[in-house]
């Protein structure tokens, strides 16, 4: 049977990556593996086609938002509960809103860099952030209220 690899713009094909039995891992090479387990993902507005074009970054939808996390910190963002109850960015949450309201789908989500440590992957979403830039800076379309990097 063969695995379904994405769905409504999630991946699945690294779904059980963070349950590493490690009682077999030398103490030295365990914080190697720990290390590595961050990534860089955007958010796109499938209710906005064209061409975005930011450096050598080509989208065929309009960007949205940029994090970084681990574990299923992407996917946090579409849950109801989660974002009625967390306070930070309300501004990316009535997107999320609106978009599944006009819709009925939320927006695209993808992971753009895996398999980076927490620093590698703040370095990265400053990056991603400062190229496409911030609507509420007027530099761009990116929900983002932060440059980046100040994450969990």
């Amino acid at each position: 049977m063969k695995d379904i690899e994405t769905f409504n713009g999630f991946k699945f094909s690294n779904f059980n990556t963070n349950r590493i039995n490690t009682s077999y891992i030398p103490l030295q090479i365990l914080p190697m593996i720990e290390e590595n387990k961050y990534y860089t993902y955007i958010y796109l507005d499938h209710r906005k086609p064209g061409w975005f074009e930011y450096g050598d970054l080509k989208f065929i939808f309009e960007p949205i938002y940029i994090g970084k996390g681990k574990g299923q910190r992407m996917n946090q963002h579409l849950c109801p509960y989660y974002r009625k109850n967390k306070l930070t960015n309300t501004f990316f949450y009535k997107k999320i809103e609106k978009i599944y309201k006009e819709t009925g789908k939320y927006p695209i989500g993808f992971k753009y860099k895996e398999g980076i440590t927490d620093i590698e992957s703040k370095l990265e979403e400053r990056k991603l952030i400062k190229l496409i830039g911030r609507k509420d800076l007027n530099l761009g379309p990116l929900t983002n209220l932060t440059d980046g990097g100040d994450g969990k």
